[in-house]
């Protein structure tokens, strides 16, 4: 370790370290030296200089009309250390007093949920993408609206549902449309489960996987909206599997 990274380490900043060095090795020296040796600007060297005078680890003297500045004995590193120490001491005791109050705004800005809407038909294409594309759980709980094939077109779904099954992610469908055989045997290829539910007919379709929870209106206006947040979620997913299980 060299000197500057000692005269850091005791709460000196770069800068002063570096001009500290460059006092200790030439001594006494004007400004212009200081500037040339340590390729501080004027302002910038006049600043640091002024600082190191403020901590005691230099002194300015004038000669004639010119600054010039002498480096205090390395013993006046043992005062910097000093007050180093009980800067950080301080700064503990008001951490330890103030921790409390700081933990608390965290977990409300953590656990505040945050909420994403995307506008028209290009706008909830993105929200299904999400539920694919950004699932670890590789599952997708659906109350699932009868409006959705006439706002984004069978092509759409169709491509969609290959996709989910390339990157491995099952769904399980409350729907309104009445189960067939066909139904059934296509379910099974789609890794798809699903449940009928009798008059069950929404205009916003909801899809629940991983922290999130997604709402696609289909009627205007059109628009997707996602709430990422783990309770929220957790909620949705009990409601989800009541209704799933009671019928």
């Amino acid at each position: 370790m060299d000197s500057k990274e000692i005269f850091e380490s005791l709460g000196m900043s770069k800068l002063e370290a570096q001009a500290y060095d460059v006092l200790l090795s030439g001594g006494k020296m004007p400004v212009q030296r200081i500037i040339k040796r340590t390729g501080l600007k004027r302002p910038t060297a006049y600043y640091i200089l002024g600082e190191l005078v403020r901590k005691g680890l230099a002194q300015e003297i004038l000669i004639g009309k010119k600054k010039e500045f002498i480096p205090a004995s390395p013993d006046s590193l043992e005062k910097l250390l000093d007050k180093h120490e009980a800067d950080l001491s301080h700064a503990k005791r008001l951490l330890s007093f103030s921790l409390p109050e700081l933990l608390s705004q965290y977990r409300l800005v953590v656990n505040r949920p945050h909420i994403v809407t995307f506008e028209g038909a290009e706008g909830i294409k993105r929200v299904y993408r999400d539920t694919i594309e950004h699932n670890q759980e590789k599952k997708i709980l659906v109350f699932r609206s009868d409006l959705d094939d006439t706002v984004l077109g069978l092509d759409f779904f169709n491509r969609y549902m290959e996709d989910r099954i390339e990157k491995g992610v099952s769904t399980k469908i409350i729907s309104p449309k009445p189960i067939s055989p066909d139904l059934i045997e296509k379910d099974k290829r789609l890794n798809r489960e699903r449940k009928f539910w009798r008059d069950f007919e929404i205009s916003a379709e909801v899809d629940i996987y991983d922290d999130k929870t997604a709402f696609v209106a289909f009627q205007k206006p059109i628009l997707g909206t996602i709430i990422y947040n783990q309770a929220i979620a957790d909620t949705m997913r009990k409601i989800f599997y009541r209704v799933w299980n009671s019928l």
